[in-house]
């Protein structure tokens, strides 16, 4: 998630406003590493994330769940923070490093102060209870209590553990390749505030690095918590490319760049809550994101909306992506469950073919015994084969058998005869067995089938259910939570048709079957691709009386095509009918149905 310094300067901003006068009312730690922190007397609450991938801070509108067993971070800090008041909300040096000072702490009276730490800094972030507090004497500050526990073996530079001194991370600037332009590495200075860029500093920095060292690299390296949005955002006002050698920028350009980054860093326009999502959907490299000022590099390929204030349109973006990353877990889970169920149900149908083949010859092995038997006096004992005429064939020919010459000619003869019955046996049960195992397979397609269709954690958690049902799936009990939700709801997807129409279809089989009995009237239009997993689809509105319009029964003939696994195909031919006309057969897995009187319609998805 996109959480640089100029967003936390905002941030800061709007939590200075919202805690003035405010006493911390309550202490809640739904996650490792997320916490909410509640005041009053004006209800406010405040998220601090310090996962890798989420690292943030913004005021919220909502509690999650929590655990009903606290972590002990949240212990500390409820005892350490509760009733405790507001003095100081302050961003550390334009960076990622906010200070949360509190006075009246752990009820020791009105000198007793505690800092509350959150550095946001990808997968270093965390989240530390500090005492006395304070960022003006850093070296007197010792560690509480902390999110994450960090060792010297994991981090040489400082230690992140209870009772140690609390060392802020390293600001130097980051090294660029090759050897500096003056002086030697040491004489480098740390990352500057871009709020504070004028021309003439930005020039004696340039100065003292390679002269063929990219612009955009440089600032990226040198500039206190820029983000690659924050530098391309300063290019793209600044006019210059990022590529571009430090050695072609002019005065002018030098001037220009330093004036851009004053305005991107809000100093000359005010901060707003703006959203940016790709306009051809989310992808690893163009994800939705907030930022407090206008970004101009993304109005060709980025819709804008604006809210509230920043912490709301954080708390939105957070939401999407704790969302997206939630489903694509369990998306990978379902895939990967179903993919080996699929393997396994498809070795039992070929092992049952296999056996069904067998049985065709079971009339064999009682054949063969009834020889040895009638050949027994010309067997030697321990023989292992014997050649005896065939009785049953009107030619009489002579016939080869094969023995095993460990048992008797009886007991060779009594073991054919016990193949024999058995395959008898089996061949009763063997077309029920293969019918099941090929059932299996097509349910398991259609499981795979529609989860590629599957969009929200609702539909994922209802086919998660399905698979639990069917044992393909192990039920895990969840950790007891406060406020927990029951089951995911049905609600069946829908689109408007011409003519005041309208069609549901379902996405998983849960949904197929919500949408069969509870939605569907018996003269409903009931539509399904032929031959192939799909949706159900029910096309309802209109008069009974009078049949579906020719151009409604084609759009809602193309939806249901796009929701089947032949939606990549040209041409897809759909089956349609009366609800009326559909059943489903008892004892059949979900999903299944059984259709008559149906006409078909080709249609492009």
């Amino acid at each position: 998630m996109l959480f640089d310094s100029t967003m936390l300067s905002a941030v800061a901003e709007e939590l200075r406003e919202a805690l003035r006068d405010t006493r911390v009312t309550g202490v809640h730690q739904p996650h490792h590493s997320e916490l909410y922190l509640e005041f009053g007397p004006r209800p406010t609450t405040v998220c601090l994330c310090s996962a890798p991938d989420m690292a943030r801070i913004h005021l919220a509108t909502r509690v999650p769940s929590v655990p009903t067993k606290p972590y002990p971070f949240c212990m500390s800090l409820r005892k350490h923070l509760l009733h405790a008041r507001v003095l100081d909300v302050r961003q550390w040096d334009f960076d990622r490093i906010l200070w949360l000072r509190f006075g009246e702490c752990a009820g020791l009276g009105p000198t007793s102060q505690r800092a509350l730490v959150a550095e946001l800094m990808g997968r270093r972030s965390n989240i530390m209870l500090l005492e006395p507090g304070g960022p003006e004497e850093p070296e007197s500050n010792r560690i509480i209590a902390c999110a994450k526990h960090v060792t010297r073996e994991v981090n040489r530079y400082r230690e992140i553990l209870p009772g140690v001194a609390y060392v802020p991370p390293p600001a130097g600037v980051q090294r660029l390749s090759g050897p500096p332009a003056e002086g030697g590495w040491d004489e480098a200075p740390e990352r500057f505030d871009p709020r504070q860029a004028g021309p003439e500093m930005l020039s004696e920095r340039m100065a003292q690095v390679p002269p063929q060292t990219a612009v955009g690299k440089w600032l990226s390296a040198q500039a206190a918590g820029a983000s690659a949005t924050f530098v391309a955002e300063v290019l793209h006002r600044a006019g210059i490319d990022a590529d571009e050698p430090l050695e072609q920028l002019d005065d002018t350009d030098v001037g220009t760049l330093a004036a851009s980054m004053r305005a991107v860093t809000c100093t000359e326009e005010g901060r707003r809550g703006l959203i940016y999502v790709p306009r051809d959907g989310d992808s690893h490299l163009r994800r939705s994101l907030a930022y407090p000022v206008p970004l101009y590099h993304l109005a060709g390929t980025h819709e804008v909306a604006e809210r509230e204030n920043l912490s709301v349109a954080i708390e939105e973006i957070s939401g999407r992506m704790a969302d997206a990353a939630t489903r694509a877990r369990l998306r990978d889970r379902l895939s990967a469950t179903i993919a080996a169920a699929f393997k396994r149900a498809e070795t039992k149908l070929a092992a049952r073919r296999d056996d069904a083949r067998k049985l065709e010859h079971y009339e064999a092995d009682k054949r063969l015994g009834e020889l040895i038997m009638a050949n027994i006096g010309r067997i030697e004992p321990g023989a292992e084969r014997a050649v005896v005429i065939d009785y049953f064939d009107p030619e009489q020919p002579e016939v080869e058998i094969e023995l095993d010459a460990r048992l008797s000619p009886v007991e060779n003869a009594q073991q054919h005869f016990a193949r024999y019955r058995k395959s008898k046996q089996g061949t009763g049960r063997l077309p029920a067995l293969v019918g099941e195992a090929a059932d299996e397979v097509e349910y398991l397609s259609g499981l795979r089938a529609q989860l590629e269709l599957l969009e929200t954690a609702d539909e994922l958690l209802q086919l998660e259910e399905e698979l639990q049902r069917g044992r393909y799936l192990k039920r895990q009990p969840a950790p007891k939570r406060q406020g927990e939700r029951g089951k995911p709801s049905v609600r069946v997807p829908s689109e408007e048709l011409p003519g005041g129409y309208r069609i549901y279809f379902g996405r998983n089989n849960r949904q197929n079957e919500y949408l069969l009995r509870h939605i569907a009237s018996p003269n409903d239009l009931w539509l399904h691709v032929k031959d192939a997993p799909g949706s159900h689809a029910v096309i309802k509105g209109g008069s009974a009386k009078e049949p579906v319009p020719r151009d409604v029964l084609i759009r809602a003939a193309q939806i249901a095509a796009r929701h089947s696994a032949l939606r990549n195909d040209s041409v897809v031919a759909i089956d349609y009918t009366h609800r009326k006309h559909v059943t489903k057969p008892k004892g059949r897995r979900p999903g299944f149905v059984h259709y008559v009187n149906y006409k078909t319609i080709n249609v492009r998805p």
